[in-house]
């Protein structure tokens, strides 16, 4: 029997997670506000990914009743900006179970204490693991409700060698090039100051 993930979300990181972990080989449940949103999923029957990861992940059946979502599900991700957190938190109080492991993605600093507490206030005596996670695994964006998936690029494009400053000062030198060492470095400091505020420039 595979094990039951339940997704709350089916925004563009939901979606992508559902697909994603479908395709692992769990099945897979998904909750979201939007009725058209969960009609589109249930009508072709899961989401389609495009970009690095091409494939369609199943999904057992999307809804906006939060209880059939996760009623069985031994894992409950949340995939949600951390400002809907409390909101959740006090809709899935009363419907949580022993055992269950919930996972917020992504929290802000200390945002599982937060969302501990809410469920406490929420009436939640269920024996949970409440887990969290820093960022979003995919860089994504849906076309309702069809996922484009693309994973980041490895490396961030090098910084530029030369700043637009050093740049200019480079001209500015080669079109003193006449000059000693100790002349372009006092043209150079004058020009420097003459920036400056008047505040710091005389030091006050």
């Amino acid at each position: 029997m595979k094990e039951h993930w339940a997704i709350i979300g089916g925004g563009n990181g939901g979606q992508a997670f559902a697909a994603y972990l479908s395709m692992e080989g769990l099945d897979i449940t998904l909750y979201d506000i939007f009725p058209q949103t969960v009609d589109a999923i249930n009508k072709q029957g899961g989401i389609h990914l495009d970009g690095s990861a091409k494939n369609s992940g199943k999904i057992l059946f999307a809804s906006t009743d939060m209880e059939k979502v996760i009623s069985n599900a031994s894992v409950i991700l949340v995939v949600l900006p951390s400002i809907y957190h409390n909101s959740i938190a006090q809709k899935i109080a009363p419907l949580l179970k022993d055992g269950q492991i919930v996972i917020l993605n992504p929290i802000t600093p200390l945002g599982t204490i937060d969302f501990q507490n809410t469920l406490t206030q929420s009436g939640c005596t269920a024996d949970i693991v409440l887990a969290g996670t820093h960022t979003l695994l995919f860089a994504c964006r849906a076309v309702q409700p069809k996922v484009g998936v693309r994973r980041p690029h490895p490396a961030a494009a090098p910084l530029p060698r030369r700043t637009a400053r050093t740049r200019a000062r480079k001209r500015a030198e080669k079109g003193h090039s006449h000059l000693g060492i100790s002349q372009q470095k006092k043209q150079r400091r004058s020009c420097c100051d003459s920036a400056l505020p008047p505040r710091i420039q005389d030091g006050s």
